[in-house]
């Protein structure tokens, strides 16, 4: 590594010489990090019959559903007039290479289940229940692949440009 001497103004400049300091950590990093959120799909039925299918989805793209709530407002009543609450969620996966179906118990006005399955694109997605239910709210939180995502580095090329305006020269002129 080269010696990098100061003269001039950088001696007695510590704000300078950490501006500058950071400004070459920047550079200097081989890999950014960048927070790609889910996407919530979500769904609301006021009533639905028991093995109907009550929600249909079509991934146009591959990723991940992370997991998925459930809410039921209300719980159907049992044949002595008690609330039952045995709900059987089935959730279906449908691919042109084949299917998965996934049955949750649900027993509690709100639950959240972890499904951590990924998706191709074209994957049809159904849930149906067993009973008839009042109320059913359905969410999704989906990832899609980050293959599919439009890549933009112009405003981190667009910021160094910004940082090179304004260093200064060995003179403490900046230089523009």
């Amino acid at each position: 590594m080269k010696d990098v001497k100061l003269s001039g103004v950088y001696k007695n400049d510590k704000k300078l010489i950490q501006k500058i300091l950071q400004r070459l950590a920047r550079r200097a990093r081989k890999s950014v990090s960048v927070v790609v959120p889910p996407i919530p799909v979500s769904y609301y039925a006021d009533s639905c019959e028991a093995g109907e299918t009550i929600f249909r989805y079509l991934f146009v793209g591959g990723g991940l559903i992370k997991n998925a709530c459930i809410a039921i407002e209300e719980f159907p009543l049992n044949s002595k007039g008690q609330v039952d609450k045995s709900v059987r969620l089935s959730i279906i996966l449908e691919h042109g290479s084949g299917g998965l179906t996934a049955g949750f118990d649900i027993t509690n006005h709100t639950e959240n289940k972890e499904l951590g399955q990924v998706v191709q694109a074209g994957t049809k997605l159904s849930v149906a229940v067993d009973k008839p239910l009042k109320g059913l709210w359905l969410g999704f939180l989906y990832t899609p692949d980050t293959n599919q995502a439009e890549v933009h580095e112009v405003a981190i090329k667009e910021l160094e440009a910004l940082e090179d305006e304004f260093i200064t020269d060995d003179k403490g002129d900046t230089k523009t």
